[in-house]
Order: C-alpha cells, then structure tokens, then sequence
C-alpha cells in the first residue's frame, strides 16, 4: 500500500524485534492469566472495572494536552524535555483535582455516609495519573530508542496486575480490587521508565528555554489535543457506551472482547507502531530517508486475515471454551466485527506515521470521523431499540470505516514524501 520510501533499516526491524519479544511474553500472561480472572471476578464486576479504565485512558490525554504525542518527533531533547515537564506539571495537578473533585461529590450525594474506597470509581484520579505519567516517560523512551526498557515495562506491569487481581480476590471479590490491580501495576511499571527520563534530563539541565510556552506550542496543541483525546475516545467508547446504554453485565461482555482482541494488536501492532514511531521520527531528525514499510505490512495484511478468519470462524468457541460457558455472548459480539477488528489492527501500527509526519489535520479528522460516525451509528440502533450486538457492532464498525480514510491519507502522504526524494 505504501511502497517503498527507501531501502530497509536495521533500526525499524531492531526495534520491531525487541518491542515484541516484550510485548509476547507479556500477552501470553495475559492469555494465561484471563481465564482465571473471568471465573475469579463476574462478569457485572469486570465490566465496572473496564468502564473505570476505559474513562482513564480517556482522560488521560485530555489532562496532558496530547503533549505526550509531541515528545518523540520534537527537534531536540531539550525541546522534548521542556514538553515532558509541562506535561507533568498539568496530570499531577488536573489528577489531584479530579479527586477531590469526585470525593466532594461523593459526600454531596451520600452526605450521610463516609467516603469507601472501595467504591470503583474513587480509584479513578490514581488510574488517570499513573497513565499520564506512562504516557510522558514512554514517549521519552521511545525518543531515546530505548527499546530493550520499553519492551520489558508491559510485562513488569501486566505480572503486577495479575498477582495484585488475582491476591486481592482472596479477600473478597469487587470490581474495586480489579482497579486496585491496575492501578498498582502501571505505577510498578511507570518505574522501570524513570531511568531514560532522567538520563535525557540531565543532559540538558544547563540549558534554558526562554521562550513562551504557549506562544511557542500553542498553535500545534490546538490541533494535537483534540486529535489526541478523540483518538484515544474512539476506542474506550465501546466500553463507555456498553455500560452507559446497557449496564456493567454487557459492558464486562464488550471489556473481555477488546481485552482479548488487544492481544494480537499489541502483540505486533503496538510494537511495530512503537518502532515506526521512533525510527521515522529519528530518520527526520537526522534527515535520513524514510526506512521502507512495505514487507511489514504485507506480514501485517496476513495477520489481520488470520486473525478475522479466526474470530469468524471459532469466535464464540474459543471464549465458551477458554473463558468459561457465562463469556459465550462476548465471543458472539467479537465473530460480529472481526473484519472492523483486522482493519483496526492494520490501523493501529500505521497511524503512528502521522504522528511521525506530524500530519496533525489528518489526525484530528480521522479521530473526530471515528468518534462522531461510530457513536451516530451505534445511537441511531440503540435509539431505535435494537440489541446491543448490533448497536456496538455499528459503533465499532463506524470506527472502522474512518480508519479505511486514515489508511488512504497514510499512503498518499507517503506517496508525497517519495515524489519529493526523487
């Protein structure tokens, strides 16, 4: 689809190696792992912790600004330092507010009762921050290609999650205890980036950035943010219309169902998107050629057909038969959008070249066409009384359809970038 750009680089297929042999092991804990959590926690339960972090990773990027996003392709380190410390500055600060913002209106409606924790939703501001933190660090990471450290972090993280669910449930079972997990193991995880960040840190402590933040970076947020925050929206609503339209039981059937299609989508395509990333935004800097795509997503074509034959075909089996009896229904919903599914994972490791590019129009676009189509799609159902099969089925789909524009606008930038090396 993209042709070649310019010969292949050791550094694309070097990163593209690392980042998955990381993100391998750490699925396959999750593969292990996710059969024993669905028979430990009911499905009521996990959908009330799915919803808590999809409205996290939504949060996220609307408390930092998208600054995470200008890290890795910005012009010097010191340039990418003074946005890492801007982004910090705004999630500890929005992150400390939004709690004692929910735990004011905890007390206003319940005026009566003292504040738990183990209500689900008090544990949100703590999910927020600790993704924001990862958001910055992993962005300073990847600027730093430090492959070998971000490739290691998602198993550190999803080991500590899974020991903490899995511990916690034998005191007692509660969505609460599955946020606690979350929590607890992306901030375990943030640690092991903390190692980059200062090194970067230190060696451009002596130099000042007199300019103004705002006048400086302004403009470049104004597009970022939104495009940011509705990409990352785009694929939380699932579970955020699940729950809000249906409730926590087909929210826990939607969560499970992206939980296990994540698997193959982080798997290679968060990896091979890292590594994208990083590379085409470091062959710009050096003003070095583009490093060619083009055997990497021909293997990324055959996955995504693998993939949808898979959940066509075996869909609803394989989640009875691994998951337990009571997940049949999410497997059912996973066989209805296996083909959105294989273009979102076509999608997911290809639109990094956006950012790489810093084609930050055609991101706010495609982000806003996901959201605004998918949700007019999957209203339009639910409002017309249909079951929740085919409203998020239209959701999802609708996203899909807009990733197909972004893959078009991928190409044809690319397209532009080899006609001007010629």
């Amino acid at each position: 689809m993209l042709g070649n750009v310019s010969r292949p680089k050791n550094g694309l297929l070097r990163g593209f190696t690392t980042l998955s042999a990381g993100i391998l092991l750490s699925q396959l804990l999750l593969v292990v792992a996710t059969p024993i959590i669905s028979r430990l926690y009911s499905v009521t339960q996990i959908g009330e912790y799915a919803a808590v972090v999809a409205a996290a990773t939504s949060l996220a990027p609307l408390l930092t600004l998208g600054l995470p996003r200008l890290i890795v392709p910005a012009s010097s380190d010191t340039e990418a330092m003074y946005i890492a410390s801007r982004a910090f500055r705004l999630s500890i600060g929005l992150s400390s507010s939004l709690f004692v913002l929910m735990l004011v209106t905890t007390v206003a409606s319940e005026p009566l009762s003292t504040p738990s924790f183990g209500s689900v939703w008090l544990w949100l501001p703590g999910l927020v921050l600790a993704q924001c933190t990862f958001s910055v660090l992993f962005a300073v990471a990847l600027r730093g290609r430090q492959y070998k450290l971000a490739a290691w972090r998602p198993l550190l993280q999803n080991t500590v999650i899974v020991a903490t669910q899995v511990g916690l449930s034998l005191s007692g079972r509660g969505a609460h205890l599955l946020v606690v997990g979350e929590t607890f193991g992306r901030t375990v995880g943030v640690v092991l980036l903390l190692r980059p960040y200062f090194l970067v840190r230190r060696s451009v402590q002596k130099q000042k950035v007199i300019r103004s933040f705002w006048r400086s970076h302004g403009a470049t947020i104004a597009r970022v943010w939104p495009a940011t925050t509705l990409d990352v929206v785009a694929t939380s609503v699932w579970v955020i219309a699940a729950a809000w339209w249906y409730g926590d039981q087909i929210a826990g059937y939607v969560g499970m169902t992206q939980r296990i299609l994540a698997i193959p989508v982080a798997l290679i395509g968060a990896a091979l998107g890292q590594a994208i990333l990083a590379e085409v935004s470091h062959s710009r800097r050096s003003n070095e050629s583009i490093p060619s795509l083009r055997a990497l997503i021909i293997g990324l074509t055959g996955l995504a057909v693998a993939v949808t034959l898979i959940l066509t075909f075996m869909g609803p089996w394989l989640f009875a038969t691994v998951l337990g009896a009571d997940w049949r229904p999410a497997g059912e919903f996973a066989q209805l959008i296996a083909v959105p599914a294989a273009i979102g994972l076509l999608w997911n490791p290809l639109s990094t070249l956006l950012l790489a590019l810093e084609k930050w129009g055609a991101m706010l676009l495609i982000a806003a066409l996901r959201v605004s189509v998918g949700l007019g799609l999957g209203s339009f159902a639910y409002l017309a009384g249909a079951d929740w099969f085919l409203s998020l089925a239209l959701l999802v789909a609708g996203g899909a359809t807009a990733q197909i524009l972004g893959l078009y606008l991928i190409a044809r930038s690319v397209r532009s970038l080899r006609a001007q090396a010629h």
